[in-house]
């Protein structure tokens, strides 16, 4: 075996045929090199590609409750800024949930079912009463003031990796009537939800 190698390399023949050999398992171990960076290049592409789709997802979540809650008219209690006020009114020391509360919402027809989650912070004052003279009617007013925090949390990767968010909300109102189970919301007095900061906390 080792005579017939030395045979070869002494042939000008053999010599040729061991360096194209030899230029052969370098170009091919260059090649494997190549294909296994392009290959671990698609997954990361991937991953990129699906993180950037779950961050508009989170970003959309979050347009679409900001806009909803600064929609208004005089009829405050149709939409979500009237709704949650009106919420917060009628469950006082019942929203103490650390986990708080869950809000499905849909956004191009994907269902979020549970992954955006409401916490509450408030303050409601106690009623002040007044007469009008003309009428001789007692009205009451209450003072409200509430913060809310708005947390979404968008999974990637089949739940391997989440994003979550939260935005800050602050809420300026009152109500009046002329007793606890006839009170509306003031218009004239209504500031609603004033968005205060956003923060991505993971992801």
């Amino acid at each position: 075996m080792i005579n017939g190698i030395k045979a070869a390399i002494k042939n000008e023949s053999g010599v040729s045929i061991l360096f194209v050999l030899g230029i052969m398992m370098m170009l091919l171990a260059v090649g494997a090199s190549v294909m296994a960076a392009a290959f671990g290049n698609v997954g990361i592409g991937i991953r990129q590609e699906r993180h950037n789709r779950a961050m508009l997802l989170t970003d959309s979540i979050h347009r679409n409750i900001m806009h909803s809650l600064q929609m208004d008219n005089a009829v405050f209690e149709d939409y979500l800024s009237g709704q949650l006020a009106w919420y917060i009114f009628e469950n006082a020391g019942d929203l103490d949930d650390p986990d708080g509360i869950p809000l499905d919402i849909y956004i191009s027809g994907v269902d979020i079912d549970g992954d955006v989650t409401l916490h509450f912070a408030y303050i409601i004052g106690n009623p002040v009463y007044f007469t009008d003279p003309a009428t001789d009617i007692t009205s009451r007013i209450v003072q409200m003031s509430a913060t809310m925090r708005v947390e979404v949390v968008v999974e990637v990767d089949g739940g391997e990796r989440s994003i979550i968010s939260r935005a800050y909300y602050e809420y300026f109102g009152s109500l009046s009537g002329t007793d606890e189970y006839d009170m509306e919301f003031t218009p004239e007095s209504h500031v609603g939800w004033v968005p205060i900061s956003f923060q991505i906390i993971s992801g």
